[in-house]
């Protein structure tokens, strides 16, 4: 499900305008070169639907993003402005300038890809050695950024890329992997066909504020090479978001985070522990004026009684679809595990029964 990073002066979705550019090579139909598989082999030409390794499939049919947008523009009287493709496998950030100096709003899509070990993509074998964009994507963004102050950038990646452009653009989407209607995805979240409710299922931070710190001078090795990188991963059980939360940093964007196109308002809250576990619930009001999918999550912090252990552990959330204005009441349950930790002593899960469990939605 595409996330919504940003979305600044509510330039989505795409409305009352005459003219839009869509930029970049990621928007393109995919032009697998080495192989005959949608996913590409050695060079990544067009949008990518997945992600490579053993999960990798083939696809009966992939809607490319500038088809689907183009098909959807047209519909609503909006002239489409292309500017795609590679040069010298990189993005020509001169055309995607001046296409975009052209367009009343500018979409520009950056991409990455990452999977397993064995599979060999644009020299990198299996994980990403860096968080940049490929194929000059941040050079991009930022000159489109500078030729049209409505940019909104598509990042097509397996999760976190690097974002310095953040502040100079108006709209941001993650799409993720999203398979085979790829395109009709995106085209229906960009022009409000759809609202969007996904939400972040990692911590989204700059490469360094991590726990680990990755040499990405080794981080791609060829094959059958003995000496591979070894990384130290000492942080326990403060991975992810419990890291940040522990080292008072904050990410660029947090666990869970996800904005939709309406609001919600939450109220009425109440707590009780009962046999099945711990259950809160609440009032959520969609205060809005399109329909959209509210996702409350509850995060529990337990007492220090239990010895050091992360804030804030997510342990129950819920999707509920509200039309403008309309109030539902919502449970989320906290059953008898999630109220439990891992006792090393024990050596098995028990049940927090001593002090205060603490509740929010953070």
């Amino acid at each position: 499900r595409l996330v919504l990073l940003k979305n600044e002066d509510n330039i989505l979705p795409i409305k009352n305008v005459k003219k839009v550019a869509v930029i970049g090579n990621g928007a393109q139909k995919r032009n697998c070169r080495d192989d005959n598989d949608m996913q590409c082999g050695s060079f990544q030409d067009g949008f990518i639907p997945l992600g490579y390794g053993s999960g990798t499939t083939s696809f009966d049919y992939l809607i490319s993003p500038i088809d689907a947008i183009t098909k959807l523009a047209q519909k609503k009287g909006i002239e489409i402005i292309s500017s795609g493709g590679l040069n010298n496998r990189q993005e020509d950030a001169n055309k995607g300038a001046e296409a975009a100096r052209q367009a009343d709003v500018a979409i520009v899509f950056v991409q990455a890809d990452s999977g397993e070990e064995y599979g060999n993509v644009e020299n990198t074998r299996g994980d990403r050695p860096d968080l940049d964009s490929w194929h000059g994507g941040d050079s991009l963004v930022k000159s489109v950024a500078s030729a049209n102050k409505n940019t909104i950038v598509i990042i097509n990646a397996p999760a976190t890329v690097n974002v310095p452009w953040l502040d100079q653009v108006k709209g941001v989407i993650f799409t993720g992997f999203p398979g085979a209607e790829s395109g009709n995805g995106i085209a229906d979240v960009l022009f409000g066909e759809f609202n969007p409710s996904g939400h972040l299922p990692f911590t989204w931070a700059e490469m360094n504020d991590y726990c680990t710190k990755i040499d990405t001078k080794q981080g791609s090795r060829p094959q059958g090479t003995e000496n591979k990188a070894q990384y130290d991963y000492s942080e326990g059980l403060y991975v992810g978001q419990r890291w940040f939360n522990k080292q008072n940093k904050k990410p660029i964007f947090p666990f869970g985070f996800g904005l939709t196109y309406t609001s919600f308002e939450y109220s009425d809250l109440k707590l009780s522990m009962g046999s099945e576990g711990l259950t809160a619930e609440f009032v959520v009001k969609n205060t809005g004026d399109v329909t959209g999918s509210a996702v409350p999550m509850m995060f529990l912090t337990f007492p220090n009684s239990i010895g050091d252990y992360p804030k804030y552990i997510l342990k129950g959330f819920e999707k509920v679809e509200l039309e403008p204005l309309e109030s539902k009441n919502v449970k989320i349950l906290a059953d008898d595990h999630a109220l439990s930790y891992f006792n090393v002593d024990a050596n098995k899960y028990v049940r927090v029964n001593n002090g205060e469990i603490e509740v929010s939605n953070r």
